[in-house]
């Protein structure tokens, strides 16, 4: 997806993708991070303004997407903007995850307009799998995908708005397969395509191997995963069961 700061126009964008993911017969869309508003780290009266028209029409929109979504939009709380995915199914948020590693990094400063979550993904059910999902700047952060493999999770989605710059598509990609290879998980990485970006949306299997990728610009990738063999490749490589929990763990803090 391409997005732009336009709220409207990503709306509509949205629901003409999730109008095709359906004539494909697909279970799920997963559309990238700054799906609804593109924000300018700088300017943070727009992102109020965005966040507060969202709040608006939230609910319309998730009754115009007649498929699970997995979207991402300013939320707005109080006085504060949150960058939240929300998992939309059957007209209703289901479940949401507000981003705790905003992206203060290689010169930009999300932290400007939005604030940081301080809850960790949790797992849900979806179909026969468990699923959860982080953003972006989350994927460096190694333990939220270990606390959520733990958690029981066979999938882990990652919405991103990936800048582009030196070896950026190679970092994506890189990270996005030791995250799967780590933890077993499928890795569904869903990349804005515009013009700051680095796009390459991928689907990686438990093993690290690429099961689909596009390029860059807007593409809708489908790919049918299977999940039983997220349980395979964690009982032939132990890579959860190995661990020296006796010496070591990775956990949420109560």
């Amino acid at each position: 997806m391409v997005s732009s700061s336009d709220v409207d126009e990503n709306i509509r964008a949205s629901i003409n993708l999730a109008e095709r993911a359906i004539s494909e017969d697909s279970d799920l869309i997963v559309y990238p991070e700054y799906e609804l508003y593109l924000p300018d780290y700088s300017d943070r009266e727009g992102a109020f303004k965005a966040a507060k028209l969202l709040h608006e029409r939230i609910s319309s929109l998730a009754k115009s997407l007649k498929i699970p979504s997995m979207i991402n939009y300013p939320e707005l709380s109080g006085n504060s903007i949150y960058n939240t995915s929300s998992l939309v199914k059957d007209g209703k948020i289901v479940w949401s995850y507000r981003k705790t590693h905003l992206f203060d990094a290689f010169e930009y400063s999300e932290s400007n307009i939005y604030a940081r979550g301080n809850n960790l993904p949790s797992v849900y059910s979806f179909g026969n799998a468990s699923v959860s999902s982080i953003i972006c700047y989350d994927l460096r952060f190694p333990e939220l995908a270990r606390i959520i493999a733990g958690n029981g999770a066979q999938i882990m989605i990652v919405q991103a708005g990936w800048f582009r710059g030196a070896l950026k598509t190679n970092q994506w990609r890189i990270l996005l397969r030791s995250r799967a290879i780590e933890n077993g998980l499928f890795l569904l990485g869903s990349a804005q395509g515009g013009p700051e970006f680095t796009g390459h949306s991928i689907v990686v299997h438990p093993n690290g191997s690429v099961l689909a990728e596009c390029g860059k610009g807007e593409h809708l990738l489908n790919c049918e995963i299977d999940i039983s063999e997220s349980y395979e490749y964690r009982n032939k490589s132990h890579v959860l069961s190995a661990r020296r929990t006796d010496i070591y763990e990775v956990k949420e803090k109560q």
